[in-house]
C-alpha cells in the first residue's frame, strides 16, 4: 500500500493525492474506515471547491531499464 498527498507546483490551490492498494478488498476496506469518512471533514475547512477521484487497475509492472540498461517503454518477461 502506498499513500501520498503532494501539491501541484503549476496551482498552488490544488493537491494530488495517490494512493495504491493490494486489490479491491483492502480499497473497500479503505473506504469503510473513520479516515476516510473523516476526510472530506478534514480538507473542507482548507476551502475545497472541487475534487476529482479516479481509480485504476494496473495489469502489468515492470523496470523502467531493460537488462541493457536503457530506458524501454516495453515490458520485458521475466526469465
Amino acid at each position: 500500500m502506498g499513500y501520498f498527498w503532494t501539491a501541484d507546483p503549476h496551482h498552488p490551490a490544488r493537491i494530488h493525492v495517490f494512493e495504491e492498494w493490494e486489490g479491491a478488498e483492502a480499497l473497500a476496506l479503505h473506504f469503510a474506515g473513520p479516515q476516510y469518512r473523516g476526510m472530506l471533514g478534514h480538507v473542507s475547512q482548507f476551502g475545497l471547491t472541487n475534487a476529482v477521484s479516479r481509480k485504476f487497475a494496473v495489469a502489468r509492472e515492470g523496470p523502467v531499464y531493460n537488462t541493457a540498461g536503457l530506458a524501454s517503454a516495453e515490458f520485458e518477461l521475466s526469465p
